[in-house]
């Protein structure tokens, strides 16, 4: 089946917003099972600086935790195609402006109150990260006793460190491995660069098992994303910035290069001068000491 390549943020957008295939893959990915998740309302952003983009979905969802405990969270996922695009500064921007929200949440006796919601932030890397060789990553939180140095149980949760921390996802998409395992794994297969390529880098030629409904809903999705005017535009829009960026970024790369090079050569000669001072005032010395030799003598 051709899929739409979702590395592409008008792609992954777009896959993103059916709110059923959207469920299915944050559910493996959280571990839990989400029984209400919404897109936030004007929550979609590409930020662009000279080609430079972090793409940004958020959700809001309702989820059914280990213990059968519900609890609302934010999901905040962040996607990055290039290791130039990961600026630490960028990513902590976009969680900081997430735990200043507050949200309207339903309470068990049928109030309403607006409070801060715990965060569970995924981000999507098209890229490795130098020492974690992990394809999926899962940073959580536990309780620790400084006393014991041992770990309080895992159902104890305290809305005070609940809102002050989150839950980090890491998606190493160039990891990803060739044999799968998991439901997430086969879930995350159709973002394979190596094994589904074609001749066309926006379309995916995927060729394995979708007998899992997920995964057929996924790949139907995606399916159709080839077909959509609206997302072929957007993706080619995204295509020519991407050129655009690797120009700007040769150029200045190459101005760094000769600006280098310039450095470099004036060193030369500046050391290349020194060396003929040397030689010059060794030259003279020698003369001085064969003149007053011969003055002795």
């Amino acid at each position: 089946m051709k899929i739409a390549n979702p590395i592409y943020d008008a792609v992954f957008k777009y896959m993103m917003e059916d709110t059923e295939v959207a469920t299915d893959l944050l559910s493996l990915i959280l571990g839990e099972e989400i029984v209400f998740l919404e897109l936030m309302p004007q929550e979609i952003v590409a930020e662009s600086e000279q080609g430079i983009r972090v793409f940004r979905i958020d959700f809001k969802a309702i989820v059914r935790t280990q213990t059968g405990v519900f609890k609302t969270i934010l999901i905040e996922i962040q996607k990055a195609k290039r290791q130039s695009d990961f600026e630490i500064v960028r990513f902590r921007r976009y969680l900081a402006e997430n735990y200043l929200k507050q949200e309207i949440v339903p309470q068990l006796d049928g109030s309403q109150e607006k409070m801060n919601l715990p965060i569970a932030a995924i981000y999507f890397l098209g890229f490795r990260l130098k020492n974690v060789p992990i394809p999926v990553l899962k940073v959580q939180r536990i309780y620790t006793n400084l006393t014991t140095s041992k770990a309080l149980r895992k159902q104890v949760k305290e809305d005070f460190i609940e809102q002050l921390s989150h839950d980090l996802y890491a998606i190493q998409i160039p990891r990803l491995k060739m044999t799968l395992q998991t439901d997430l794994e086969k879930m995350l297969d159709v973002f394979s660069q190596k094994k589904y390529k074609t001749a066309d880098k926006h379309i995916l030629e995927y060729l394995g098992d979708a007998s899992d409904p997920r995964i057929a809903r996924l790949l139907a999705r995606l399916n159709r994303a080839t077909l959509d005017d609206e997302v072929r535009r957007i993706l080619w829009a995204e295509e020519e910035a991407d050129m655009e960026y690797f120009a700007l970024k040769k150029k200045a790369d190459d101005a760094d290069r000769a600006k280098e090079e310039a450095i470099a050569a004036k060193e030369e000669a500046i050391a290349a001068k020194e060396e003929e001072r040397k030689a010059k005032e060794e030259e003279r010395k020698a003369k001085e000491v064969a003149q007053a030799r011969a003055d002795f003598l």
